[in-house]
């Protein structure tokens, strides 16, 4: 018998050693070969890790910052700056990380990819030319190719009236109309092209529309109203934004509160806080996402949704109304929401009181952000067509970006790497306006016509 116990030792002493030396089992890593300019990387292991040793061993080349979360046994490392579609990138996890429990990674892992270069979603047709063609839908569009062709994503015969693209570049949401002015959100994966319904408001009697999603692609907040007759008027008055979980499609209130409105739901980059027009209160909320605290931004000029957070989520950007002697027009403010005691300041006015600004668009930069927006004059002099002006929100400097008096321009929209401007133009006096999407490249400032008779560009990063 203990001849026995002590074979039965000595076999499990060498069989943990053998374990030892097998070293830690990474069972998983992506992307594979090809990337999102915002697509994570993920190593998956065959256990628990020490973070602290796993993060020390990791590295890209070329270079790239970024942030680390865990999840059970897989480490996600975000890129703080998108991917370059022009470089082929090597993450490598060194031989030497160790394990919770102290075993260690043998043999480097190693794995190369390269990042795509974003896409354009738009709708079109703007203006129904056939009974064919004549139904709006969701197309895709590659601009780094000048003889790319157009790619129908979605086939609705009712139309569809707004849409986002996910961060992740696999998905986007967006809004299908039915009978009697109601709405609800759908969802189409781009790989595979399938279509799911992620509300039911139409047989609630309700309007659903204006999705915006989490950093994180889990959640979507969007606007709310409520249709149903027998319901009190005041509830049926104005939107409220909710939010729908896309892994069980659960949808609630973003806020306890019944009073609180809330349109043109935004969501920050960051994350951490949700922005709405509340018309009750005649200006934006921004409501932060872990605390529920709030901070009121007085604005009747956001209620189109026209404001927009900066690319690092503290900034909020948005037209404020201003009275000129009996005379109303818009001029861009800014709050900074990460202070103790935000306050707003004035972007733009000082320089030329008499002009309309809206649509605060920011174009992301790897050394800041800067402003981009629409401005039509109204002293009758100069431009009374929209034209396009950038703003350094450090020093309030303005400089014109896309003048052309022949058009009216709208619907800017900056890629992740801030270096194309989408955007769409309308030729002024035309009896039969059309709108175009046009592209902007900012380091050569060439402009080139990529769709005619479409609107709405956002990119699919």
């Amino acid at each position: 018998f203990a001849l026995a116990v002590i074979a039965l030792l000595a076999a499990l002493g060498a069989a943990l050693l053998g374990g030892d030396r097998a070293g830690v089992a990474v069972t998983h890593i992506a992307p594979a070969g090809t990337a999102h300019l915002t697509t994570p990387l993920r190593f998956t292991f065959g256990e628990a890790m020490d973070a602290a040793s796993v993060e020390a061993h990791f590295l890209v080349d070329p270079p790239v910052e970024g942030r680390f979360a865990w999840s059970g046994a897989q480490m996600t490392f975000q890129p703080g700056w998108p991917w370059s579609p022009d470089t082929t990138y090597t993450a490598t996890l060194k031989a030497g990380a160790r394990s919770a429990s102290g075993r260690l990674l043998t043999e480097d892992a190693i794995f190369t990819f390269h990042a795509l270069p974003p896409k354009l979603a738009y709708l079109a047709p703007a203006v129904a030319e056939t009974n064919v063609t004549g139904v709006t839908n969701l197309w895709l569009l590659d601009p780094s190719q000048s003889d790319a062709v157009p790619q129908q994503v979605t086939f609705s015969r009712t139309g569809i009236e707004d849409f986002q693209p996910a961060p992740d570049g696999e998905r986007i949401a967006f809004t299908l109309p039915g009978p009697g002015g109601l709405s609800d959100l759908y969802l189409v994966d781009l790989p595979s092209g399938e279509t799911r319904a992620l509300t039911n408001c139409a047989a609630a009697q309700a309007t659903c529309r204006a999705p915006s999603w989490s950093p994180d692609g889990q959640r979507l907040v969007y606007e709310r109203q409520e249709k149903n007759p027998d319901l009190p008027a005041l509830e049926r008055a104005a939107p409220r934004a909710w939010v729908v979980r896309l892994d069980d499609l659960s949808t609630a209130p973003l806020v306890d509160d019944p009073t609180a409105l809330g349109g043109a739901p935004h969501w920050s980059p960051d994350g951490a806080r949700v922005a709405v027009f509340d018309l009750s209160i005649g200006g934006v909320v921004v409501y932060d996402a872990a605390t529920g605290g709030r901070v009121v931004v007085p604005g009747m000029e956001a209620q189109s949704g026209d404001f927009a957070f900066s690319p690092d989520g503290t900034d909020l950007a948005y037209p404020q109304l201003v009275d000129l002697g009996g005379r109303f027009t818009s001029h861009l403010e800014l709050i900074a929401l990460d202070r103790s005691s935000p306050r707003a300041v004035a972007l733009t006015g000082q320089d030329n009181p008499r002009v309309e600004d809206r649509q605060p668009t920011w174009q992301p930069g790897p050394d800041g952000a800067r402003l981009t927006f629409t401005r039509r004059s109204l002293d009758g002099a100069n431009l009374p067509t929209a034209q396009i002006y950038a703003l350094d929100p450090d020093n309030r400097q303005i400089e014109p970006l896309i003048v052309d008096a022949a058009y009216f321009h709208g619907g800017l929209a900056w890629d992740p790497r801030g270096e194309w401007l989408a955007f769409q133009r309308v030729r002024a006096g035309d009896p039969d306006p059309r709108p175009q999407v046009w592209l902007f490249d900012a380091a050569s400032g060439e402009m080139r016509l990529l769709v005619e008779n479409a609107y709405a560009p956002r990119w699919i990063p």
